[in-house]
């Protein structure tokens, strides 16, 4: 996440990763490729109601040449498979853009469903106060929900 400027957001603590991988509500699994015995590339799959989705799958910059990424996209797919599952989930680029990421994740298939997402706001006074406390406008046109945990670009 550091190599490509992820946003903080993205650094997850090791707790987070456990909880993911201990959920009762979906099954996960970490998947790694290995290199003489050091770990090059991994995601962690999610499965549930015949959809298989990797998340956060990453690679270590010096093996990037190699496409590891790619040899373990194909292994969830028949992983995915042998499980039942009917659909791999790749999702999209950064914030649902057609961007760099989104090139990657396309050539794996020609399959593209339109995105939606249900953007509720449950108790509109915290909202705006988090997001104003974020010094973000609730008047803002940034696509981005919720908007107070929208990053901010130093």
């Amino acid at each position: 996440m550091k190599r490509i400027g992820a946003s903080d957001f993205y650094l997850f603590n090791p707790e987070y990763f456990e909880r993911l991988l201990q959920s009762n509500e979906f099954d996960s699994k970490l998947l790694t490729v290995y290199d003489n015995g050091q770990a090059v590339c991994g995601a962690i799959i999610v499965c549930t109601q015949q959809v298989i989705q990797a998340h956060l799958l990453g690679t270590r910059t010096e093996y990037l040449q190699f496409s590891p990424a790619k040899l373990l996209t194909d292994e969830i797919c028949i992983l995915g498979r042998e499980m039942g599952m009917e659909f791999f989930n790749l999702g999209g680029g950064l914030g649902f853009k057609e961007d760099s990421l989104f090139t990657w994740k396309a050539g794996f298939s020609d399959l593209f469903l339109k995105f939606n997402s249900l953007r509720y706001i449950a108790d509109p006074e915290k909202y705006n106060r988090l997001t104003e406390e974020r010094g973000l406008d609730l008047d803002s046109d940034v696509d981005f929900f919720p908007l107070y945990r929208y990053a901010l670009k130093a």
